[in-house]
């Protein structure tokens, strides 16, 4: 569990690169910061087989990676600063990410949620705009999904709020009363993150926390990456699972010999 106090960036965030060109053109970012100028998850997909790097959207077509957790990553992304490009680092607002077919027009909708915690969810009244932590607060936001934004954020260098430049400590939102102290206690508490992921590799279920820690990091785009196994997703069992189904299969012919009244099985 980490520290009382805010968290420190932890070691699997590594700095952003430098953007070889301008960001595309999307909707208006918090005042003095681009989205790659943000800690970011950098998490993308890679094959230990082919040595190949293919983004999450791409992964999920070739059922490397289960939809529902392609869609939690891309979300991870969107709240953090854009949608990112493997093949060169950059990240883009939603709707550009689907012109680059980084985003499937299906996933917009959610995703763009997503991407509201990063640019912030405007007040219909005043116009004003507030942080995930608000809206969650305000009830504008469902629990759940707002949970994972904060994790992520929390995660990746600190908390986001369009008003602010840069991160912001947990430890500072709380005295601001951007988030309430169960909210800090939950966001401290990262051995109890939901396992809503499922790993590419082993197919069990993971924490985002997880996945940061199983990922490497790629020199010179510092893009983190989530190894996935070459086989596809349909169909594959779990280590747990592959020891149960052993299991069922050799009962029929160990079984009988425990039984009293039963006869051994015929030898083939």
């Amino acid at each position: 569990m980490p520290a009382a106090s805010g968290p420190v960036p932890p070691p699997w965030d590594p700095p952003p690169p430098t953007p070889s060109a301008p960001l595309s053109p999307g909707p208006s970012w918090p005042p003095g910061q681009t989205p790659l100028r943000r800690r970011a998850p950098w998490l993308a997909s890679w094959t230990q087989e082919t040595l190949e790097k293919v983004s999450i959207t791409e992964a999920m077509h070739r059922n490397l990676v289960d939809n529902i957790t392609g869609q939690r990553l891309l979300e991870a992304q969107a709240c953090t600063g854009g949608i990112i490009d493997p093949s060169t680092g950059e990240r883009f607002p939603v709707t550009d990410a689907v012109n680059k077919g980084l985003v499937d027009k299906i996933m917009v909708d959610r995703i763009n949620l997503a991407q509201k915690a990063f640019c912030g969810f405007e007040d219909p009244r005043t116009k004003t705009k507030m942080s995930a932590a608000q809206a969650l607060k305000k009830g504008w936001l469902y629990y759940e999904a707002g949970q994972r934004f904060l994790e992520v954020q929390y995660l990746t260098g600190g908390l986001i709020e369009p008003d602010t430049p840069g991160r912001v400590p947990l430890d500072e939102a709380l005295q601001r009363g951007t988030v309430d102290a169960r909210t800090a206690q939950k966001l401290r508490d990262v051995g109890a993150y939901s396992k809503y992921l499922t790993c590419p590799k082993t197919k069990l279920k993971i924490s985002y926390k997880d996945a940061l820690d199983r990922s490497m990091v790629e020199e010179g785009t510092g893009l983190r990456l989530l190894e996935a196994a070459a086989q596809s997703s349909k169909g594959y069992y779990s280590p747990l699972q592959r020891q149960r189904l052993r299991l069922h299969h050799r009962l029929p012919h160990w079984l009988p010999h425990r039984l009293p009244g039963r006869l051994p099985p015929r030898q083939l």
